[in-house]
């Protein structure tokens, strides 16, 4: 069974999780979720720069800073269903 076409569905995985967690996440919780947008920005100037000046590889860190950001969205997400307050109505 061929699942190399799962790897195809990360970086939207990344993207509906970041816009999730930015639009409903409160407080601290939304500033955690901020982390990943810096460090992928940084990747992505880096990956334009590496474009514009012919460099060797420059999307590599954006090939690798797109499944860590990912992870690092699960596991905050993850640990906000379990330690977010009871808010009863």
């Amino acid at each position: 069974m061929d699942t190399s076409y799962i790897t195809l569905y990360i970086p939207l995985f990344y993207l509906v999780a970041q816009i999730a967690a930015l639009r409903s996440m409160p407080g601290r919780w939304q500033t955690a979720a901020v982390v990943p947008v810096f460090f992928m920005s940084a990747a992505v100037a880096t990956y334009i720069f590496g474009m514009l000046f012919n460099l060797p590889n420059p999307a590599i860190l954006v090939t690798m800073g797109i499944p860590a950001s990912a992870m690092y969205l699960a596991l905050l997400w993850t640990s906000y269903m379990f330690l977010r307050p009871n808010v009863e109505a």
